[in-house]
């Protein structure tokens, strides 16, 4: 019997391939950040003091560039919209040998960006479903995972890649298995501009 089959209000993940100079990306995360531990203290995974390092550091400036190309191309192709947005804040991580962090989503913001400067077999982002049905029920193993029966998705990102997602979408860092510690750029995104322009919910974000 055939039947079809409709990814409804799907979760889109966005991977790209960037090729630029990640040896100034590596020498701003190693000598220039200060790094302190995330507000929650059950995790030891650390962010920079500085939110604003696209902004404070010209070594980032072809980072921040090639990251807005992106975005623009993730609004135009996958939400296929047209308004304008930016960049709000962005930071450095760093993950000690054998640590991870917790799930969590990035409040207060649109979408959200990831880059990795640096990357080997031991580096890996996972993905949680926010909710499903595996999510009330414990089934037994399915024979093949999918984005259907998952509730999990993790990605295995290689030096220059850069994902775009939701700032809903609930992701953790996964324990890092490698033999050094783990940077990467993380940024947030908000639209700009007038929206609803006439309604009761009229707003503008500048």
């Amino acid at each position: 019997m055939k039947f079809d089959i409709l990814p409804l209000f799907s979760q889109p993940l966005a991977s790209f391939q960037l090729d630029i100079d990640n040896k100034k990306i590596l020498h701003v995360l190693k000598t220039k950040l200060k790094f302190e531990k995330t507000v929650n203290k059950n995790t030891d995974s650390y962010m920079s003091t500085d939110n604003k390092i696209f902004n404070n550091y010209k070594e980032l400036s072809s980072l921040k560039k090639e990251s807005n190309i992106c975005i623009k191309k993730y609004i135009e192709e996958v939400l296929k919209n047209n308004f304008k947005f930016k960049i709000y804040n962005s930071w450095g991580t760093m993950v000690p040998i054998n640590v991870s962090s917790q799930a969590h989503i990035h409040r207060n913001s649109l979408l959200s960006g990831v880059y990795y400067p640096l990357c080997s077999d031991g580096v890996k982002i996972t993905f949680h479903k926010n909710e499903g049905i595996e999510t009330f029920y414990a089934f037994n193993e399915p024979r093949e995972y999918n984005l259907f029966n998952s509730n999990t998705w993790t990605v295995s990102p290689s030096a220059g890649t850069l994902l775009i997602f939701p700032s809903t979408l609930m992701h953790s860092i996964d324990k890092n298995i490698t033999k050094g510690k783990r940077y990467s750029i993380a940024f947030s995104v908000n639209p700009v501009g007038k929206f609803c322009i006439g309604s009761d919910i009229e707003v503008e974000f500048k």
